[in-house]
């Protein structure tokens, strides 16, 4: 638990077995050579860590398990953090397209295109980084008392906001009061 503004506040470590920040180091490891094979796994890689990251993302902000069982694409979920104000440059979906052309046409990608997804991605992981590095809330516990005041299940989607001595919950089906929440948090990260 950490302090902020008075308030405790805990954080989960992310539940993922790789990393985002762990496939964008491969994809640099793989950039080093100028090969066919390096410029494969370098747009691999790439587009894993953009994918992770954004999973991370969406962990961080509560929107994991909707994302799961609505089973979002890549354009979705792109377009979903635009929604939220988090940037998501057009850029990304580029990269997924010059990877689905790898991946699907077999299309040899150029040692310019792996440079550019490259640079992209450790832009977007520098500006994405105050959201994921921190750890997301998990929850807060008032000033006045050991009381939470707020607390996220992740796993289950649901959102336990205490308001004196009732709960209101917020679940994954709740459309409206689901992404609202998300863009509280998301603007709670983007100014502390």
């Amino acid at each position: 638990m950490r302090k902020s503004h008075g308030n405790w506040i805990s954080q989960p470590q992310l539940a993922f077995e790789v990393s985002a920040v762990q496939f964008l180091d491969f994809a640099i490891e793989d950039s080093m050579e100028n090969s066919l094979h390096s410029r494969v796994n370098t747009l691999s890689n790439v587009k894993r860590a953009i994918e992770c990251r954004i999973d991370e993302l969406y962990y961080a902000l509560c929107l994991n398990v909707k994302s799961e069982s609505e089973k979002w694409n890549f354009p979705k979920k792109i377009q979903v953090l635009g929604d939220l104000g988090i940037l998501a440059p057009k850029i990304l979906a580029k990269i997924n397209r010059k990877r689905n052309q790898l991946e699907h046409q077999y299309v040899e990608p150029t040692r310019e295109d792996v440079e550019d997804a490259l640079d992209v991605t450790k832009l977007f992981f520098a500006y994405t980084d105050r959201f994921c590095i921190n750890g997301p809330i998990v929850q807060i516990r008032s000033r006045m008392g050991s009381k939470d005041i707020l607390t996220i299940n992740r796993q289950k989607g649901i959102i336990e906001l205490r308001e004196s001595e009732s709960f209101r919950k917020l679940a994954v089906g709740d459309e409206d009061g689901w992404l609202e929440f998300a863009k509280i948090l998301a603007s709670l990260w983007t100014h502390r």
